[in-house]
């Protein structure tokens, strides 16, 4: 099993609380990965990693510093993955809250039961999932095959899935955590729990760079049928149709948790 910390050199603080959390959860083997400050990296190396171009076409936008810092942080244990030759590996961010006591079981089940190829397990809030498609419980804990989300502070990674990230990453073109963007895409298979295990910690909003750099004129650009079906279509019939697809798949949103 193995299991990676995400953390900032420079923030002491946040490796101190993260390894107090995990010693009281039962976490007791992992290790810390020096994260990449995206505001440290020079124009030569954004040029070698990043492409705005791209990002403008798949994303919409351009990506932040600090988000290609933290693709980058990510990037980096899959490139650990792969070359462990291990099945996977569950990630974490250090600024994270674990709010199940037994959250080895819940790991261990994980590692257990097969999924789809590809596959990513989100312990966090997953925004919106498939209801009809459980995939096992334990406990509090139900795994279910998820839509949509967009939290990379804990998560599981299967070796595959990392290998396809690396090649879809290879030029970042959006924020690492595109999962809805990547599962319909069908470059990994997306799950998560209806009750999220792990949340962000309180501190987690106030000090994260990304979230901090991050503002309203940066807004996702909608594809071209989107914006068409937008301006053809009443508010209410795109709701009718909205919560149409939505019964047909069975697929159930949720607020954050």
């Amino acid at each position: 099993m193995n299991i990676y910390v995400i953390n900032l050199k420079k923030d002491t603080d946040k490796k101190d609380y993260i390894t107090k959390h995990f010693k009281e959860k039962g976490i007791l083997n992992y290790e810390f990965i020096e994260a990449v400050y995206g505001k440290d990296l020079s124009e030569e190396e954004l040029q070698t990693v990043y492409d705005p171009d791209l990002a403008k076409k798949f994303w919409g936008r351009e990506i932040l510093a600090n988000e290609i810092g933290c693709a980058l942080s990510h990037l980096k244990i899959y490139k650990e993955i792969i070359q462990s030759g291990s099945k996977g590996a569950f990630i974490f961010e250090d600024d994270v809250f674990i709010k199940e006591n037994n959250i080895m079981d819940t790991i261990n089940k994980i590692e257990s039961h097969s999924y789809k190829p590809n596959h990513v397990i989100l312990f966090s809030w997953l925004s919106s999932y498939y209801r009809r498609r459980v995939i096992w419980s334990l406990g509090n804990a139900t795994c279910v095959e998820g839509y949509a989300s967009d939290l990379t502070c804990s998560y599981y990674i299967s070796r595959e899935a990392a290998q396809v990230m690396l090649i879809e990453f290879n030029k970042i073109k959006s924020p690492i955590d595109a999962w809805k963007k990547l599962r319909r895409h069908k470059k990994i298979s997306l799950y998560g729990f209806v009750e999220p295990p792990i949340r962000p910690a309180d501190f987690a909003e106030e000090q994260s760079s990304i979230s901090n750099d991050r503002t309203e004129s940066f807004k996702r650009k909608k594809p071209i049928y989107s914006r068409l079906w937008k301006l053809t279509r009443t508010g209410a019939a795109r709701k009718l149709n909205h919560a149409l697809v939505n019964l047909l798949l069975g697929i159930k949103h949720q607020k954050p948790r």
